[in-house]
C-alpha cells in the first residue's frame, strides 16, 4: 500500500475581505474571497498539482462537504493533522469552482470562538489567507516536486503565506494511507498490522507487546 503525506499550500495574493448583510437591520457577514488553489505551475512550495486530480478532488469535496454544509476549516494548520477539530473551525467554504489552471473560492467567517478572532483580525485589516491541508505523494522532477493522488482534506485560515518550515516538515514527515473507502490512517498502524500478521502463532503475544510499545512511540513521535 503506497503511503501519503500531509501537505500544505498557501494562498494570499488576491484575496479579498467582504462583507455583506442583506440590509440595515441584519449583522454584517464576513466573507474571504480569491484565488484558493493552483495546479500546473509550480507554487511557491517548488510543488506542481496535476489539473485533473485537484479538479476531481474540488468535484468530490463540493459534493461531500460544500453542498452538505461541511466545509469547515480552522484558523491556522494544526500539527500533523487529517481530520478537522469543529471546536477550532473559524469559516464553512460556500463556493470553490475552477476556471483555467486556478480554483477560486469564497468563505464565510464564522461565528464562533476561532471565527471571531479571524473577524477582528480582519477588521484590522490583517492580511489573512487561505491554505489547503491536503494528501499527496511527492516525486522530484528537477529542481521540482510532482505531486501525485492529491486528497483535499480542508481548507485553513493562515497568516504566513507558506507553512513555517518547522510545520512543513513534521507534516512532510508523517506518513498516511488511504484505504477503499476513503479511511485516512497513519502508516504507522499499516507497519504494525503487517508484522503481526507475519509472525509465527507462538510468538505473537510477546511480539504484540512489544510492537504496540513501539506503535504508540511513533504515533507520539512521528518517527
Amino acid at each position: 500500500m503506497k503511503t501519503f503525506r500531509l501537505l500544505c499550500e498557501s494562498q494570499m495574493d488576491g484575496m479579498d475581505h467582504v462583507l455583506e448583510a442583506a440590509n440595515l437591520n441584519t449583522p454584517e457577514v464576513h466573507y474571504l474571497q480569491g484565488p484558493f488553489m493552483m495546479a500546473e505551475s509550480p507554487n511557491k512550495n517548488r510543488r506542481i498539482y496535476n489539473l485533473t486530480e485537484m479538479a476531481g478532488e474540488v468535484t468530490r469535496y463540493d459534493r461531500d462537504y460544500i453542498k452538505q454544509s461541511r466545509a469547515v476549516g480552522e484558523l491556522d494548520h494544526p500539527v500533523s493533522s487529517t481530520e478537522v477539530t469543529l471546536s477550532n473551525a473559524a469559516h464553512k467554504i460556500v463556493r470553490l469552482e475552477r476556471k483555467d489552471n486556478m480554483f477560486y473560492g469564497k468563505t464565510q467567517i464564522l461565528s464562533t470562538p476561532m471565527g471571531l478572532i479571524a473577524q477582528t483580525l480582519l477588521k484590522e485589516d490583517v492580511k489573512l489567507g487561505i491554505s489547503t491541508r491536503a494528501l499527496g505523494k511527492l516525486k522530484a522532477k528537477g529542481d521540482v516536486n510532482v505531486v501525485e493522488g492529491f486528497h483535499l482534506i480542508c481548507l485553513d485560515i493562515v497568516h504566513e503565506p507558506s507553512a513555517p518550515a518547522m510545520l512543513e516538515a513534521v507534516m512532510e514527515n508523517k506518513k498516511f494511507l488511504i484505504d477503499n473507502g476513503g479511511l485516512i490512517m497513519e502508516s504507522a498502524y499499516n507497519d504494525l498490522y503487517e508484522r503481526v500478521s507475519a509472525m509465527p502463532r507462538h510468538e505473537r503475544e510477546q511480539y504484540i507487546v512489544e510492537s504496540f510499545a513501539k506503535f504508540f512511540d511513533k504515533l507520539r513521535t512521528g518517527k
